[in-house]
């Protein structure tokens, strides 16, 4: 996220270029949040539905309409940075970057070239994916683990040794990781290890 709105792209809109290159584009970030065409959409057809995304508080001290912020942990497991998402599936960012790459493509002329560029910010942390949407397509507990799942935080600090210092550290909280202007407390291992088994 980008709660201050630094970079351009996260307050380009409603202009939709032409930006870095190509002549029309439509963005969008994991949030309800900031300037993008996203954003606007959604406040704009489905104020009702903002609340579902997952937003810290140290994030959410930026943005007073946020509100306090959501706990650290959620879910089935407790697990950091999981929250039931209530929201209906088309009103998530996945199907509207989906609807607005296929209507390019309807009104595309069938005779001129083009290039389009579909990227999504899903699966990535927070997962606040809409419930209804995660529940009927599987059962985590169901899910086997795969046989290079670490089982242990000992074991997954010794995968983690040789990979850059970062990783490690958001495993053992040996730092806190900066979101804005002030530190967002690291989940521990058991934590860590708990959301590989959730999504909701």
């Amino acid at each position: 996220m980008d709660p201050t709105q630094r970079w351009l792209e996260n307050r380009l809109a409603p202009s939709t270029g032409p930006y870095r290159g190509f002549d029309h584009v439509e963005l969008a970030m994991h949030s309800w949040t900031g300037r993008t065409h996203y954003c606007h959409w959604l406040n704009e057809n489905h104020p009702d539905a903002r609340g579902g995304f997952w937003t810290h508080e140290v994030v959410a001290k930026n943005i007073p309409e946020l509100g306090p912020g959501d706990p650290i942990f959620g879910g089935d497991t407790n697990a950091p940075m999981v929250k039931y998402n209530p929201m209906r599936r088309d009103q998530y960012h996945t199907d509207w970057i989906a609807g607005r790459a296929l209507a390019y493509l309807d009104g595309a002329d069938a005779d001129e070239d083009f290039f389009l560029w579909v990227s999504f910010p899903d699966p990535h942390w927070p997962f606040d994916a809409p419930a209804d949407e995660v529940r009927k397509r599987i059962n985590w507990r169901d899910i086997e683990l795969p046989e290079s799942f670490p089982g242990t935080p000992a074991a997954a600090a010794d995968i983690l040794k040789d990979k850059p210092r970062h990783w490690l550290s958001f495993l053992t909280r040996d730092r806190e990781h900066t979101e804005g202007d002030g530190p967002i407390p690291l989940p521990g291992p058991d934590q860590l290890l708990k959301s590989s088994r959730t999504s909701t």
